[in-house]
């Protein structure tokens, strides 16, 4: 990776989201899998009978999407970069 300075690399920190993240998928998966499906049609402009979401970070999450017998991913980016509410700074 060379778009990453070794310095910027060894001074970054984990995702704000990753001991979250298991739970929301979960919730997500568990809750709203026609809302994800809806997400994909909208969002990303991708057919999907199904979706799946697979992962979530700060910047976005993925899903995998079933549509008709094609199965593929894709990558929904929030409009601003997520945080919980225990890392975020006074409002």
């Amino acid at each position: 990776m060379d778009w990453v300075e070794g310095r910027a690399y060894a001074a970054a920190g984990p995702d704000p989201l990753s001991e979250v993240a298991p739970g929301i998928v979960e919730h997500m998966n568990r809750d709203h899998a026609d809302s994800l499906a809806l997400f994909a049609r909208v969002l990303a402009g991708e057919a999907a009978d199904e979706a799946t979401m697979l992962e979530v970070d700060r910047l976005g999450f993925k899903l995998r999407l079933v549509s008709g017998g094609r199965l593929h991913t894709t990558r929904i980016a929030f409009p601003a970069r997520c945080e919980p509410p225990s890392t975020r700074g006074p409002s």
